[in-house]
């Protein structure tokens, strides 16, 4: 999840840990909180955070900070476990299944996998417009992202092959989202001069 450029910073929402911790990033603070809205902890980070995502199954989160560098945390003993630098504003991340690693979609239409252990770079994939969402599929094999551009794109996630550009948006494509079996993605495209936004569901498989 990120927010909008140009915009006054907002706070950030993921769910974490099987849903039993909601984990909010605002400005240059994370706050865990429980299902109840109990603060849980809360730490600094090195800047405003741009993005946010949690591991699915282990107390992990990764944030992308404006000062460039993606930061790995321990959402338990609030440590920092590893950071990296990164060219381009990331203001979308998303941890994959299993091994898949974790997919960075930034304002220079770069689309970075990482290893979600070291945040060693593992693939990059050019996609040429600025991207706002991405999501992994259910198996880690599919990658896809919301783009600026009023398309969805959907990529191998290893080869880095395109597989197809999705059209039929009229504003600019906020965020994606796959079904359980991988086989429908959801899109959400908005704009602040239309306050309707539209949701559109697309066959994968």
């Amino acid at each position: 999840a990120g927010e909008r450029t140009g915009s006054p910073p907002q706070p950030v929402l993921a769910l974490a840990v099987g849903g039993k911790r909601i984990v909010q990033a605002s400005h240059a603070a994370i706050n865990v909180r429980d299902t109840a809205g109990r603060s849980v902890a809360s730490w600094k980070t090195g800047s405003r955070v741009l993005a946010l995502a949690v591991h699915p199954s282990m107390p992990r989160a990764v944030v992308s900070s404006e000062n460039g560098r993606l930061e790995l945390w321990d959402m338990e003993s609030r440590k920092l476990l590893v950071t990296t630098e990164v060219v381009g504003a990331v203001h979308s991340l998303a941890f994959g299944p299993g091994d898949a690693g974790i997919a960075a979609g930034s304002r220079d239409g770069t689309l970075r996998i990482f290893d979600a252990t070291t945040l060693g770079l593992r693939h990059r994939h050019e996609a040429g417009v600025p991207l706002r969402g991405v999501a992994f599929s259910p198996d880690g094999a599919r990658l896809a992202a919301a783009a600026e551009d009023m398309t969805v794109r959907l990529w191998e996630a290893q080869s880095g092959r395109e597989i197809v550009v999705l059209h039929g948006h009229r504003f600019p494509v906020l965020s994606v989202a796959w079904s359980p079996d991988g086989s429908r993605l959801a899109s959400g495209a908005g704009a602040d001069e239309d306050p309707q936004s539209v949701v559109r569901l697309w066959e994968t498989r």
